[in-house]
């Protein structure tokens, strides 16, 4: 039992060096899309992973590429989300005015799909935003209003 242990231990691990993210958005703006919804999801997802590995360039220019495919196409939930997540990725960066902005709009979004859950946790997020900045009373209206939410989610199950 111990010999396998330690064998696994001395397998190589592949590592892939790292590469240059110029020009990385290329193929996407050169593709000719199945469609709308399909390249904006893949560019989307791409700004995840890059978000995930704390790439903030890529990520954004990932997300607000697919901002603009699914802006084209209408897809609210999926605008809602692209706008929650940049709101994220600012957050995490310190850019906590540019972070309430997005999560500004993903809440106006969230509302007009009428999600109470994300409406929840936008407040959340924007109560826990406006507190970082020092404006307690902001962050607890928004705190108190996520809390009534909440309420809306736990009596609709």
């Amino acid at each position: 039992m111990v010999w396998r242990f330690l064998f696994i231990l001395s397998l190589p691990i592949l590592v892939q060096p790292p590469q240059s993210q110029a020009g990385s958005i290329a193929p996407f703006e050169n593709a000719k899309p199945i469609g709308l919804d399909s390249t904006s999801y893949d560019l989307a997802q791409m700004g995840s992973h890059y978000l995930a590995e704390r790439l903030y360039d890529s990520a954004s220019l990932y997300y607000h590429k697919a901002l603009q495919y699914y802006q084209a196409n209408g897809n609210r939930s999926r605008i809602a989300e692209v706008f929650n997540n940049l709101g994220v990725l600012h957050f995490q960066v310190g850019s906590l005015d540019s972070s309430i902005f997005y999560y500004s709009a993903a809440f106006d979004e969230y509302s007009h799909l009428k999600d109470t859950a994300m409406i929840s946790v936008l407040q959340i997020n924007l109560g826990v935003l406006y507190k970082e900045k020092g404006l307690y009373e902001q962050a607890l209206q928004y705190l108190l209003s996520a809390s009534r939410y909440l309420e809306k989610v736990d009596a609709s199950k």
